[in-house]
């Protein structure tokens, strides 16, 4: 981790402010699957189906540990990817699109005064209806899922997508933190 905040300071130091910066950590359930990634391919799934909420709350505060520090040295963006969702259904985990391991760290990426960025890599066509309740400013998606949005969102809901002004909270950040930062 050290030499990812390593790279933000010195693209802070030589860009001086001029461009955002982007951070990443991984969700809960896929920093966890990593992780679980050392015994049997079926040992990941097992331990989301399980409801372990000790290990996903550690791995959430390890996450927002390092999503701070990023933003500490010089992120104004921090994206999260949980690809992991793709992979694992709704009736075998509750919640698993409507995440509130991932609300807890955009909200400790909100409270930092950073931009928060969701990419889940792969077909979240599935997780379309949710994923603007993840408190994300930036939702990112893959080319196979740019179609279905028009077609899965109401008109209402693109409209609502659109007014998600991230710009306005990096121009904020960057008044509140002075020269001193740049």
């Amino acid at each position: 981790m050290a030499d990812r905040l390593e790279a933000i300071r010195q693209l802070r130091e030589r860009l001086g402010g001029r461009v955002p910066i982007m951070g990443w950590v991984e969700g809960a359930l896929a920093r966890l699957t990593c992780s679980a990634r050392h015994g049997s391919d079926d040992r990941p799934l097992m331990i989301v189906r399980s409801g372990c909420r000790n290990c996903w709350s550690c791995v959430v505060e390890v996450e927002i540990e390092f999503a701070l520090a990023q933003v500490e040295t010089g992120a104004d963006i921090i994206g999260l990817g949980d690809a992991i969702v793709t992979q694992v259904s709704a009736s075998n985990v509750p919640s698993v699109s409507h995440c509130p391991m991932r609300i807890r760290i955009f909200a400790a990426v909100h409270g930092a005064g950073a931009v928060a960025r969701l990419h889940i890599c792969g077909d979240t066509k599935h997780l379309l209806a949710d994923m603007p309740h993840s408190g994300a400013d930036i939702i990112d998606l893959d080319w196979m899922v740019i179609s279905a949005v028009q077609l899965r969102f109401s008109a209402r809901t693109v409209r609502d997508l659109r007014q998600l002004r991230p710009g306005r909270r990096h121009a904020a950040r960057h008044a509140r933190a002075g020269a001193g930062r740049r």
